[in-house]
Order: structure tokens, then sequence, then C-alpha cells
């Protein structure tokens, strides 16, 4: 067991499921929507999907992966992996709405390219834009 997951077993707002693989991370904010969170055992990477719950729609998705450079070192890469999957999955437990804002790169002839959405959560009356690997600017894996 990933042992950064722990704590998220007695919330009545997460399903943790754990094989060989990876560990799926079920976060149910709200009646409305969905969060899986996949984060594979043997590599440094996790993805995340947000899904409309009454349909099953994809409203959007993403993936981080951390590897060696800079001040992450062989040493540290675990806290920060686990610190950016925690500070994820927190700010989605303790956000009280979500939106989806798209964006178009361009348009030709009516034909849109290079779309791109973007998460915002609302966390006590502020939208927050969310993004993977967004560590707090006070982290210290030491």
């Amino acid at each position: 067991m990933k042992e950064f997951l722990k704590k998220y077993h007695n919330d009545n707002k997460v399903i943790v499921e754990e094989n060989e693989n990876h560990a799926l991370v079920k976060l149910y904010p709200s009646h409305k929507f969905r969060f899986e969170v996949t984060i594979p055992n043997d590599v440094y990477e996790w993805f995340v999907t947000f899904y409309e719950s009454d349909t099953n729609d994809e409203l959007w998705s993403d993936w981080s992966d951390w590897y060696i450079s800079g001040e992450v070192t062989k040493t540290n890469i675990d806290k920060y992996y686990q610190k950016d999957i925690d500070c994820f999955m927190s700010k989605i437990l303790l956000a009280e709405d979500f939106r989806i804002d798209r964006n178009v790169g361009f348009r030709i002839f009516g034909k849109e390219f290079f779309i791109s959405k973007n998460l915002f959560v609302m966390i006590d009356g502020n939208w927050i834009k969310m993004e993977v690997g967004d560590l707090p600017k006070n982290f210290n894996p030491n």
C-alpha cells in the first residue's frame, strides 16, 4: 500500500483500490462529480480524470510526472511525487464547486484548433486554477 494514501481510507468521499500495478483513487467531492486518480506503482507519474457522475462523461483530464532534475534528487523524488498527488486530492475534497474553462488556440473557417481545458475549483468562495505538479511554495522535502 502507498503509505501516503492511508489517510484517505477513512474518508467517506474517497475509495482507494490497489492492485499489483497501480492504485486507483476515486474522489466523490459531490454527488454531481467524480475524479479518478491513477497512481502507477513503478513510475513517478500519475493521471487524473474528472467525470460528470450522472452521464459518466469525461470533462477534463491531466497527468503529472516527476524525474530527477535540479532540486528533485534520487533521495527526495518520492516526497515531491507524493506531495503533488496529496495537494491535488486535498484541494479537490475541499472544493465547493468546479468549472471547466475551454480555450481555443485559433479558428479557421469555423474549425477550432489547439483546444485546451482548464479545471477550476472554488475553495472558500474563490476560484482557483488546478494544475498538477503545483506544490505549495513553502514545501521542503527534507
